[in-house]
């Protein structure tokens, strides 16, 4: 028997634009946000994290993205997870004789097993944009999950940790404006351009344990001048 108390919240966004009366463009964001708490009791010992999603864009020029992590680890004592899945879409059509461009993005994450303590928000984002030569879609879904499952406090004997005196630091301090890990550059432009139909994932999967698994699939599709897609998930478990 197992039992599931949680609470959930979210919040709902959409606003439309037109310009020029309504003849020229129209533009549309929408977003929702919700989040989940509580605690899963089983009577089956172990914790399972699944996580996912897909990214589908349609039109001449597309890209399509998958990144999903996941991290699960524990022994007798406590087991913890975290795990994260973002999926963006973007599709446009440049002339007027090619169809409308269109694009979603969706994303999840469960959990089954025992965990005294669970969180997980959902995030999705949508904007479109048309006017009388050309249309351009993005969509986003970003999850996120943690775990955690506290069976018994372990003993400190066997613990030791190597101490970093308060003046040293193990990395080296980089100023704020010098950070730039994807090499984008400073310019703060966030304008993405694409030439083609594009589907890129990057997926890891990582399970520590005596008794562990962790199992990923995947897949891209792109059709020139039509479509991109991307699909991931991600299982992790312990036991």
């Amino acid at each position: 028997m197992s039992a599931n108390v949680s609470t959930t919240f979210g919040q709902h966004f959409g606003m439309s634009i037109a310009e020029n009366g309504g003849a020229a463009s129209v533009e549309t964001v929408d977003q929702a946000l919700s989040a989940i708490l509580g605690q899963i009791s089983s009577d089956e010992s172990g914790m399972v994290i699944i996580i996912g999603g897909d990214a589908t864009a349609v039109g001449e020029n597309t890209l399509a993205t998958a990144d999903v992590v996941a991290v699960i680890a524990g022994d007798a004592n406590v087991q913890t997870a975290h795990a994260q899945a973002s999926f963006l879409a973007l599709g446009e059509s440049d002339s007027a004789s090619a169809a409308s461009a269109y694009a979603t993005a969706t994303s999840f994450g469960e959990i089954a097993g025992e965990a005294d303590y669970f969180f997980v928000l959902n995030y999705s984002m949508s904007t479109s944009s048309q006017n009388e030569g050309s249309s351009t879609w993005t969509a986003a879904s970003l999850t996120e999950v943690f775990a955690l499952n506290i069976e018994g406090i372990p003993g400190t004997d066997d613990v030791s940790a190597e101490l970093v005196p308060a003046n040293q630091t193990q990395d080296e301090d980089v100023p704020a404006d010098e950070w730039d890990p994807c090499g984008c550059g400073q310019d703060n432009d966030w304008t993405v351009t694409i030439d083609g139909n594009l589907a890129i994932f990057n997926v890891a999967a990582l399970a520590i344990g005596d008794d562990s698994l962790a199992t990923v699939e995947f897949s891209a599709i792109t059709v020139e001048d039509q479509i991109s897609v991307a699909t991931a998930i991600v299982t992790v478990a312990i036991d």
